[in-house]
């Protein structure tokens, strides 16, 4: 695993067609998504994980889009 403290465009030129997988199943996607008008980076989410094992299995979604929700263990695989 890499971290990356970069702008949202390096970012996506960075990672080119790899997956992504967020921290944090919030509301965040929708903010982030309205903020900067780019839906596109939406495509490369393979998945959430999360701290709150309430959330875990169920899924986080954004209009038509879903995505599941994993411990952090799932990190581990």
């Amino acid at each position: 695993m890499k971290f990356l403290n970069c702008s949202v465009n390096k970012f996506f030129h960075k990672i080119k067609e790899r997956k992504v997988i967020c921290f944090g199943a919030s509301r965040y996607v929708t903010t982030f998504s309205q903020k900067t008008g780019n839906l596109q980076w939406m495509e490369r989410i393979d998945c959430f994980v999360d701290n709150n094992a309430d959330l875990y299995g169920k899924e986080v979604s954004y209009g038509e889009k879903k995505w599941k929700v994993y411990s952090p263990d799932y990190l581990r695989k």
